[in-house]
């Protein structure tokens, strides 16, 4: 025996089909969104730093270990023994998580340090959040791209020159 649908149960049936249809797509974007978005964000932001850095070439910081290489991490308040983590897109979903202070990945401070002195001299963003994001980028690409030595050594020539720089302004 057929059953006879109402016009008003069909179009109550397309309506909750189509809301069901939305609801799939409007979560798979989401999932998307959450999954691919810091790495869009990353390009993107790394597609506004140009030239990237080049190492330092000479590496004086020839270990690790040394007071001099230890002297360097702590200023920067990095933690623990010199251990380079690499960064990824997706740190920044810890720091809206649980506070960048609370989590420090090892140079992830010096990384940082160095992409805004890059950023600031070599970009036409000096504010906003295209600089942020490109900081951002570059601090990644650096953690990702260069040694622990070369990230030390790079800040150890920025802290001489600008220590010369105060001392010649007194």
């Amino acid at each position: 025996r057929a059953e006879v649908f109402q016009p008003e149960q069909l179009r109550i049936g397309l309506m909750f089909r189509l809301l069901k249809r939305i609801v799939v797509v409007v979560g798979l974007l989401a999932v998307l969104l959450i999954a691919g978005g810091p790495w869009l964000l990353y390009f993107v932001g790394l597609g506004d730093v140009t030239p990237l850095p080049n190492p330092p070439e000479l590496i004086e910081i020839t270990s690790r270990h040394s007071d001099e290489a230890y002297a360097v991490w702590h200023q920067f308040r990095e933690h623990g023994i010199i251990r380079l983590t690499p960064l990824s897109p997706y740190t920044i979903y810890v720091d809206l998580l649980i506070g960048p202070d609370d989590y420090a990945p090892g140079g992830g401070n010096i990384a940082g340090f160095l992409a805004k002195t890059w950023i600031s001299k070599h970009s036409h963003y000096h504010r906003g959040f295209r600089w942020k994001l490109s900081t951002v980028a570059l601090a990644t690409w650096l953690t990702r791209h260069w040694t622990v030595e070369q990230l030390l050594e790079a800040a150890q020539e920025i802290n001489v020159i600008r220590n010369c720089g105060h001392a010649a302004k007194v």
